[in-house]
């Protein structure tokens, strides 16, 4: 596994502890949302592993449910897509949901690899503004070296929202965005939209 790769998936597993039923905490600040959440979240996670491992399927609802609304997917795109996005028709942007599939998709199948891992809190400062927030975390497992995660949040009508996780200095937007760049510097948004749909074809066809 890439260096890359690596830090993706330390992303989305955290981003996986950090916000599960996050809902409850609404009215909290995003550390204290996420120190409150993350008990509740590994104490599932380790009934899970106890218990028969869950289906592709039932990762992916468990997600669409519970991780996805809190995350801001419109900004995200915006920002991976830079002026390609602004160019975008309705259409095309509609259909770029297939980056939110393959970023839940992704996220099911690290949730199901889940070993053990326990969160600790950093702090948290503003970044940005007023509305915006740097929530700092430490991954720890034993017998595996330690992974800084770093959550970007913005407030948005009153609820904090995910925007941007950097994991080892790795950041889930500029990585994607660099990638998406590449792509589109050789073909066009249509096409890559259309390698989204493909993958997220491809990994619901692995199995039920």
């Amino acid at each position: 596994m890439s260096i890359a790769d690596r830090g993706i998936a330390s992303i989305v597993l955290v981003v996986l502890l950090a916000w599960v039923n996050a809902a409850a905490a609404a009215n909290e600040s995003p550390q204290e949302m996420i120190r409150s959440v993350t008990g509740n979240v590994l104490e599932t996670l380790r009934e899970h592993n106890a218990d028969n491992a869950m289906s592709q399927k039932q990762l992916v609802a468990l997600i669409e449910q519970q991780v996805v609304p809190y995350f801001d997917f419109n900004l995200m795109s915006a920002q991976v897509l830079g002026r390609y996005w602004r160019n975008a028709s309705e259409a095309q942007r509609e259909q770029f949901t297939a980056f939110r599939q393959l970023l839940t998709n992704t996220y099911a199948a690290v949730f199901g690899r889940y070993e053990g891992q326990a969160v600790e809190m950093l702090g948290m400062h503003q970044s940005g503004g007023s509305d915006r927030v740097l929530v700092s975390t430490l991954v720890k497992k034993p017998g595996k070296p330690e992974i800084k995660v770093d959550y970007r949040l913005y407030q948005n009508k009153g609820a904090w929202k995910i925007y941007d996780v950097v994991a080892d200095g790795i950041s889930l937007l500029i990585n994607y965005r660099s990638e998406y760049a590449n792509e589109l510097s050789r073909g066009s948004l249509d096409g890559l939209i259309a390698k989204l749909q493909a993958k997220n074809t491809a990994f619901g066809s692995k199995s039920p």
